[in-house]
């Protein structure tokens, strides 16, 4: 999760709050449940205890650890140029192009590569 304060906002102390809570304890639950997020990563290890400090940190990477227990894939693409290919075509929506025609592009490609 990549979260982060815009400095022309005008409502920082807002936003630095809720950066905050999406980074820990209740909401680290909430972008998971809510949000159907996942970390990427199986069997992330760290130093827990001389790399968290706080309670809410504590928890927020023992949920994390059980979620990625219960993984049951790999979330990313193996195929890199089928990677860069669904990267090109999110652009290609973003910047007003027809969001069918660029999956079904991203879908060829998926289906060239498995031949």
């Amino acid at each position: 999760m990549a979260l982060a304060v815009n400095k022309e906002s005008k409502q920082q102390e807002g936003a630095a709050e809720f950066v905050a809570f999406m980074s820990q304890g209740k909401g680290q639950e909430v972008y998971m449940g809510e949000f159907e997020m996942a970390p990427g990563i199986k069997d992330v290890k760290i130093d827990s205890d001389a790399a968290f400090t706080s309670e809410g940190e504590k928890e927020s990477y023992k949920m994390l650890n059980e979620t990625l227990s219960k993984a049951v894939a790999s979330r990313g693409i193996r195929d890199t140029k089928l990677n860069d290919i669904l990267g090109k075509e999110l652009q290609n929506i973003a910047t007003g192009q027809n969001p069918k025609e660029a999956l079904q592009r991203v879908q060829d490609a998926a289906d060239q590569s498995k031949k």
